[in-house]
C-alpha cells in the first residue's frame, strides 16, 4: 500500500483549523436570558466609547507590550495559569473568579491597546507559507479572550460596571491588533475574542445600572480586519509555495513542470495524508489528467496542438493554478457584495468545488471551500453588535413608557439597523410580559446558529 498526499479541500492546515472553528457552533440555538433595565438615550451627553479612538492612541507597535506578558509572570504562568479555561467558563456571580490575579495582565493589554500599530513581523513572502507558526496568537487568545473575561466578570460582580466596559473595550482593541494581518487564520481569532467581548457587553447591559450604549454600539466598525487584504493574500500562497514557478517562466512543454508537479505533492503532503493502492493511484493519476486536459481546453487558452505538448503534470498544474487563483478571485468579489448577494455567490462556488471535486476524480482540491462559514464568522461581530444596539433600543422604549415592552420594533423610535446578513429587520416577538429578539434564518445555510434574546423588562423602583 502507497501513500498519496490528499489534495485538502483547504490548502493549508491553519485553513483547515479555521474552517473547523467558524462552523464549530453549527446546527445551535444560543438563547440568553436578559432582564431589561430601563435606560433612555441621552442625546445630551457624549456616547461612552468601545474602542480607543484616534485621539487616545500613541505611536508605537502593540505586540511587544503583548508578548511581552509572559516572560513577566513566570510564576504565575505555572501556577495559575492553567486555570484560565475552568475560571473563563464560570458565571461573574461565582465567588471562584474572584481570587484570580490577572490586573497586571489586564493593564498590560491596556497600554497595548492604546498603541496604533500592530506588527507581527510573521514572514509572509517565505516560499512555505504554510509552515508560518502562530503559537503567539494562540496565547493572546487564551489572554486577551479567556483571561480577559473572567477580569470584566470579577469587575461585573463587584458591580464595576464603568471598569467592565473598559475591559471591553480592551477586548476589542486587542482584538484588531491581532487581526492585523493578512492572515486569515488570525481574523478568526480576532473575529473569537470580539465574540467574548460582545457577550461581557450583553451581561453588562443587563445589569440594573448600566447605561444605555445604543449610540455607542453604533459608532463600532462593521470588521475589526480587512478581509479583503487576507483573502488576496491566500489567493497567492499557493504558487508563493511552488519554487519552480518563482525562479522562471515556464514556457508550454517545459520540463520543469514535473519540478513543479513534485513540489505540489510535497506540499499537499504536509497538509493531510491518505492511503491508496497503487492500481488507485494510477487510475487517479488518469482520470486527473484527462479532466485537466478537458478543462484547459473548454477554456479557451489553449489549442489542441499545444495541449499535445504537454506533459500529464503540467495539464494538472496549470488547470489547479488556474481554477485555485479563480475561485480565489469570485471569493474576493463575493466579500465585496451585500451580505445576501454574497452568501448566494459563495453557496454557489461551494457546488461548484463539491462537484470539480466529484469529477475530476482527484481525492480533494486545493481550493479554500467553505467560504459561507469563514463569511458568517468574519462577519458575526457586526451582526452582533447590531442585534445588541437593537436591544439597546429597546431598553430606550421600555425606558420611555413606562417599563412595557414595544410591540414590534417599528414602534421603537431610534433608527434601529437591520440584520446585516440579510437587510431585513431583527425577528422580534412578544409573549405576555416578555419578548425574543434574534437572528434571522440564512436560506444559504439554515443550520447556522441563531442568537437570540429572551428579554424581561424590569421596572424602575
Amino acid at each position: 500500500m502507497l501513500r498519496l498526499p490528499h489534495i485538502a479541500a483547504q490548502l493549508f492546515l491553519c485553513s483547515l483549523l479555521s474552517v473547523a472553528w467558524a462552523c464549530r457552533a453549527s446546527g445551535q440555538e444560543e438563547v440568553i436570558e436578559m432582564d431589561a433595565h430601563p435606560a433612555s438615550v441621552d442625546l445630551k451627553t457624549r456616547p461612552l466609547r468601545l474602542l480607543p479612538t484616534e485621539r487616545e492612541l500613541s505611536d508605537g507597535n502593540a505586540v511587544p507590550v503583548m508578548l511581552r506578558m509572559t516572560y513577566e509572570q513566570t510564576a504565575w504562568m505555572e501556577k495559575i495559569y492553567p486555570s484560565t479555561w475552568e475560571l473563563a467558563d464560570l458565571e461573574h456571580t461565582d465567588p471562584k473568579i474572584q481570587d484570580y490575579p490577572f490586573d497586571s495582565f489586564a493593564n498590560q493589554l491596556k497600554k497595548a491597546s492604546k498603541l496604533r500599530d500592530a506588527d507581527w513581523e510573521y514572514d509572509l513572502d517565505s516560499d512555505r507559507p504554510w509552515e508560518i507558526l502562530l503559537p503567539d496568537v494562540q496565547s493572546m487568545r487564551n489572554f486577551a479572550g479567556r483571561g480577559m473575561k473572567i477580569w470584566i466578570n470579577q469587575r461585573i460582580g463587584k458591580g464595576d460596571l464603568r471598569a467592565a466596559r473598559d475591559g471591553v473595550k480592551t477586548q476589542l482593541a486587542s482584538a484588531r491588533h491581532i487581526g492585523r494581518t493578512p492572515i486569515l487564520v488570525c481574523h478568526l481569532v480576532c473575529a473569537r475574542i470580539s465574540q467574548i467581548a460582545l457577550e461581557r457587553l450583553e451581561v453588562i447591559v443587563s445589569q440594573p445600572d448600566s447605561p444605555n450604549l445604543f449610540w455607542s454600539l453604533g459608532l463600532l466598525p462593521d470588521s475589526l480586519v480587512d478581509v479583503k487584504e487576507g483573502l488576496q493574500w491566500e489567493s497567492g500562497t499557493l504558487r508563493q509555495s511552488l519554487p519552480s514557478l518563482q525562479r522562471s517562466e515556464l514556457k508550454i512543454g517545459d520540463a520543469g513542470w514535473k519540478d513543479v508537479a513534485d513540489e505540489f505533492i510535497e506540499l499537499m503532503g504536509s497538509v493531510v495524508n491518505e492511503r491508496f493502492e497503487a492500481d488507485e493511484i494510477e487510475v487517479m493519476k488518469t482520470k486527473v489528467t484527462k479532466f485537466a486536459h478537458l478543462e484547459l481546453l473548454k477554456s479557451k487558452r489553449f489549442s489542441e496542438q499545444e495541449l499535445a505538448s504537454m506533459s500529464g503534470e503540467e495539464k494538472v498544474m496549470r488547470w489547479t493554478l488556474s481554477t485555485h487563483e479563480l475561485r480565489s478571485d469570485r471569493m474576493e468579489i463575493a466579500y465585496q457584495l451585500p451580505a445576501p448577494k454574497a452568501l448566494a455567490m459563495l453557496a454557489e462556488l461551494e457546488k461548484e468545488i463539491d462537484a470539480l471535486e466529484e469529477e475530476s476524480g482527484a481525492p480533494g482540491t486545493p481550493f479554500l471551500g467553505n467560504g459561507i462559514g469563514i463569511y458568517l464568522a468574519v462577519n458575526r461581530f457586526d451582526r452582533q453588535v447590531k442585534l445588541l444596539q437593537n436591544y439597546e433600543g429597546i431598553r430606550h422604549y421600555i425606558a420611555m413608557h413606562d417599563g412595557q415592552l414595544p410591540a414590534t420594533l417599528d414602534d421603537v423610535p431610534l433608527p434601529l439597523p437591520n440584520d446585516p446578513m440579510t437587510l431585513t429587520p431583527f425577528q422580534y416577538s412578544v409573549e405576555g410580559d416578555s419578548a425574543t429578539l434574534q437572528y434571522n434564518e440564512i436560506k444559504q445555510k439554515p443550520d447556522h446558529p441563531i442568537r437570540a434574546y429572551r428579554i424581561q423588562p424590569v421596572k424602575a423602583p
